[in-house]
């Protein structure tokens, strides 16, 4: 996968920095600490893009509308894997599981309508799923055939006021982002030396990185289809001395 580490020093950091050795004695104590919250960050792609559908049946029964749902399923899994079944998969939503959004999902439920009438309802997800040498335009197109795919669905039952096929917002996912943390760590860590090394040669002083915190939590942003960042925050303890040389 096609992975950029993001290193940026903040002019302002840098301006901050100064700003604390400016304000320092440095013959008052023989060694000087300091300490920087920074941001170790990665940039990586998705994984999969998540389509989920709402099926709403009417039936006779609650058992006839369960059994029209289940025959409505089958035939929209069956027509994906005429697809390129490498990349589109289907398959009911995870019971209870908690979205990145908030939200829970359950698998089925059942309830009268304003009519009356029984209605079941199930939520399953079809997932398009990304590999790694897909371009940019390859994954746009999978994700343009799974909407016209979705779009037929909905057009074919339009008229059918017994069955309603209705797609929730589509959403993005990483793959065991704990892959990931050693490569964040190690950026934090190049992140950190390139700052030694610019405050100084600023300051003149030779600068040691005494002590690396490191958060517990990797937080995600997915921006698009394409574009995603990885983050940990950790705190950076730096000592120098008043002679210049490296604080033991």
């Amino acid at each position: 996968m096609h992975r950029k580490i993001i290193f940026t020093v903040s002019c302002l950091l840098i301006i901050s920095a100064s700003a604390c050795f400016a304000g320092l004695n440095y013959y008052e104590e023989k060694v000087h600490k300091f300490n920087y919250t920074v941001e170790g960050e990665i940039e990586i792609k998705p994984d999969k893009a998540v389509f989920p559908i709402i099926l709403t049946i009417q039936g006779n029964s609650y058992a006839d509308s369960l059994k029209n749902t289940q025959r409505i399923t089958h035939q929209i899994i069956s027509e994906l894997k005429q697809l390129d079944n490498t990349v589109f998969t289907a398959s009911p939503s995870d019971f209870f599981k908690q979205r990145d959004r908030g939200k829970t999902l359950l698998d089925v439920s059942f309830w009268r309508n304003d009519e009356n009438k029984p209605e079941s309802k199930l939520i399953f997800n079809i997932y398009v799923n990304f590999k790694t040498d897909h371009t940019f335009w390859q994954r746009a197109e999978f994700l343009a055939e799974a909407h016209d795919f979705i779009d037929r669905f909905i057009k074919r039952y339009k008229e059918d006021e017994t069955v309603s096929v209705y797609p929730e917002e589509t959403y993005y996912e990483i793959d065991r982002i704990e892959q990931y943390r050693e490569e964040i760590i190690r950026s934090i860590y190049e992140k950190a030396k390139t700052m030694a090394d610019i405050i100084a040669s600023e300051e003149k002083v030779n600068l040691d990185i005494r002590q690396v915190t490191f958060g517990q939590h990797i937080v995600k942003e997915i921006l698009n289809f394409n574009r995603a960042s990885l983050t940990i925050n950790a705190d950076i303890e730096f000592a120098f001395d008043k002679t210049g040389e490296n604080a033991n």
